[in-house]
């Protein structure tokens, strides 16, 4: 029960990330609301290299303690992706997470994978992984709509 609301509630906020994104004009996808500001191609990227990450931490074997700057050094790569690229990756990842979680007991949702932040080691849950997962794609969404609307693009697009 629990491994079917965790698989719905990762699936269908990226589904409405992944519509949201689609409905960005190409010449969009770049474009920034303040000089410093993210574009629709940094969060759709961020998501995907987040999926991948933890379709990794919770599907294959942990060695030793993630630390949280390895995850970032990814991040700025991941910014080259295409958009093409990103959303395959997001989908690729989500439905790896899904095959997975589908199989899980409960005792191994309740599993921690213990991750190096900038206070110390903090121990996750592989379900508190998955709804980290989940808010990620809602906040970049939420973002995305926003950037999307101060741009001029005033339709909801899920």
């Amino acid at each position: 029960m629990l491994n079917q609301l965790l698989i719905q509630l990762v699936t269908k906020s990226s589904e409405e990330l992944l519509a949201t994104v689609a409905a960005t004009a190409e010449d969009k996808l770049d474009w920034r609301p303040l000089d410093e500001g993210r574009s629709v191609r940094d969060l759709l990227s961020e998501c995907a290299y987040t999926a991948l990450g933890v379709e990794a931490m919770l599907t294959k074997p942990v060695v030793g303690v993630p630390h949280i700057n390895e995850f970032m050094a990814g991040l700025e790569l991941a910014k080259s992706w295409t958009r093409e690229e990103s959303v395959e990756k997001l989908k690729s990842a989500v439905a790896g997470l899904a095959a997975a979680v589908e199989g899980f007991t409960p005792e191994q949702l309740a599993e921690t994978i213990t991750v190096e932040m900038h206070r110390g080691p903090v121990p996750i849950s592989k379900t508190q992984w998955l709804l980290m997962l989940q808010r990620t794609f809602i906040a970049r969404f939420a973002q995305i709509n926003y950037i999307q609307h101060l741009y001029g693009d005033h339709e909801y697009h899920n």
